[in-house]
């Protein structure tokens, strides 16, 4: 999932609704956690702008996390 701020403008009162199925595996980001992969998540909520340059949001994820044996 990406937005820019035309996305945002173009939205009604600068909210996105978000219901997506997202997989995070190899990247940068995992590297410097104890989490491997993130195989199958499910993203709902918004995204909402405030018109200037703040993002807020009020998400929901459900899904698998793999992560090291401890």
């Amino acid at each position: 999932m990406k937005f820019n701020r035309k996305d945002f403008l173009n939205a009604k009162n600068h909210i996105i609704d978000i219901d997506e199925w997202i997989a995070v595996e190899e990247n940068d980001l995992l590297h410097h956690t104890s989490v491997k992969s993130i195989p199958d998540v499910h993203v709902t909520g918004t995204l909402e702008f405030d018109g200037m340059n703040f993002v807020s949001s009020d998400l929901r994820m459900d899904g698998t996390m793999i992560v090291l044996d401890s």
